[in-house]
């Protein structure tokens, strides 16, 4: 794109994907905005739990940029991106989830009895069939388990979870993990037997600085000469 969108308003900084999901093979394009025309914007890719790698540097020639991330399947089923910029002052930090759904990982089994219906002591025989994610064969190995289905009646029903779920529920977890000099204080920092500066005076310390076109934050009382107060008790005398 021509347009560095210098002209356009921004939160401090932001993190806008293509799609909303993606599958191996895919490219993520990345669109990073800052409010700052010219911010210099810390990318890391994949963090995980606040651990990074190495970060990218990305100079903005005005307020967006575009970056292109490649998908593996390795990044199933999801993973995290984050960017950190610094302006005014401040430390603008944005992380973005990216969804890889694992559905192509997950095979459909099909089993077709020799017989509607069987009697004691009679064998039977099953028809495996095994599909992927495009209903195209898949060759592999195949657990069966048999038991008599009277049992669920007992038990409440099948206690063998939905294998999907079992393998695939989990997720990658990312928090932020972030230290910055900004939010740090320091001492003064003096040679040996050298004299800190210090407050003038006993109220110093209560002392600002007078705004432009106006007098003193604090004005001093004007003391009055000798004999012109009044006492509590009546007119002072000399």
């Amino acid at each position: 794109m021509g347009d560095d969108s210098a002209g356009y308003r921004f939160a401090k900084i932001e993190l806008i994907t293509d799609k909303a999901e993606y599958a191996p093979g895919d490219t993520v394009r990345l669109q990073i905005n800052t409010d700052r025309k010219g911010a210099t914007v810390m990318l890391f890719v994949r963090p995980v739990n606040g651990v990074y790698l190495p970060p990218k540097v990305i100079p903005m020639a005005g307020k967006s940029a575009f970056e292109e991330i490649m998908i593996s399947k390795k990044d199933m089923p999801n993973f995290f991106v984050e960017a950190v910029t610094v302006y005014d002052g401040k430390v603008h930090t944005e992380i973005r989830e990216v969804v890889v759904p694992p559905e192509k990982r997950v095979l459909n089994v099909k089993v077709t009895p020799s017989e509607k219906d069987y009697r004691p002591g009679q064998k039977a025989k099953l028809k495996v069939q095994l599909t992927d994610f495009f209903g195209e064969p898949f060759q592999g190995s195949t657990v069966i388990s048999v038991y008599d289905r009277a049992l669920e009646y007992i038990s409440g029903g099948s206690n063998v979870p939905e294998i999907r779920s079992f393998f695939w529920k989990w997720r990658r977890h990312h928090r932020l993990n972030q230290q910055s000099s900004l939010a740090r204080w320091f001492t003064n920092q003096l040679k040996k037997n050298e004299a800190p500066m210090k407050n003038i005076g006993v109220f110093g310390h209560l002392m600002m600085p007078a705004e432009p076109g106006k007098g003193p934050a604090i004005e001093e009382k004007k003391t009055r000469s000798p004999g012109c107060g009044r006492s509590r008790g009546g007119k002072g005398t000399g």
